[in-house]
């Protein structure tokens, strides 16, 4: 059985969406290992969930914003900040596919290169089996398998497409963030109904500010967006086992 421990919204979507040349279960159980179930301040204060030092590299340096030591002193380990966990989940992906590159193209000779613990890949199987964590592997097979597509594929396909349109592609970055806004509304104590509302609304600041909006389209771009919301917020039900309420009958403004 799966522990009762949180497994962020958006590390599941990331992994689904870079996945890196490994399946994203295996990110997953990365992030899971090397955050202690999200709990380092690497993660929280550097979006770095996967133990990454910083580099001199230009391959790998393109997606640090800074650097960050764990411990003081001049020998402390160097460990990359990112601005992002898209950040974070891209350099992961440069430097497997650098692995690759190499000869080092099976999952034992990637991981004790990623880590020289003898017992790394042996943890991070465990937590993959554990969390049942390869069912974010597979297509949709069937409706009970639908319940916990966290996105769907065709989802991931949409994201892809729209970011090789320039000006969409920064609309696509905020919407990585629709987990982090449900979680937000979840801690707001707002009803079902109060829930979507918040998050409809934060997503469309968002989206506001990178395309700049005109006021007299604004009824018409939340009515296109309350669907999609409705829709993230109706897999955190499903996935969580929460209640937001019948996003039906759930009248968004006005």
């Amino acid at each position: 059985m799966p522990s009762a421990k949180k497994l962020p919204l958006e590390i599941i979507q990331l992994a689904r969406l870079i996945p890196g040349p490994l399946p994203p279960s295996y990110a997953i159980a990365q992030a899971i290992l090397e955050t202690g179930w999200f709990r380092s301040s690497l993660y929280s204060e550097g979006n770095n969930p996967f133990g990454m030092k910083s580099s001199i590299s230009p391959e790998f340096s393109q997606y640090e914003s800074g650097v960050m030591k764990l411990t003081p002193g001049p020998d402390s380990i160097e460990y990359s900040k990112h601005s992002s966990l898209e950040r974070a989940f891209r350099k992961r992906d440069a430097l497997l596919s650098r692995y690759m590159r190499n000869g080092l193209d099976t999952l034992e000779s990637m991981m004790s290169t990623w880590c020289p613990d003898p017992g790394y890949l042996d943890k991070l199987k465990a937590i993959r089996s554990q969390e049942r964590l390869e069912r974010f592997d597979a297509p949709v097979k069937s409706p009970k398998d639908k319940v916990e597509e966290i996105p769907t594929l065709a989802w991931q396909r949409f994201l892809e497409a729209m970011l090789q349109i320039p000006r969409f592609g920064k609309v696509v970055q905020l919407a990585l963030t629709f987990p982090k806004y449900v979680e937000d509304a979840e801690r707001s104590g707002k009803d079902g109904p109060g829930k979507l509302e918040y998050v409809v609304e934060r997503v469309y600041d968002r989206v506001d500010d990178a395309l700049g909006i005109p006021w007299f389209l604004d009824s018409w771009v939340k009515q296109q967006l309350a669907p999609l919301v409705a829709f993230v917020v109706e897999k955190y039900n499903a996935y969580y086992g929460k209640d937001w309420g019948n996003s039906e009958n759930t009248k968004f403004w006005g």
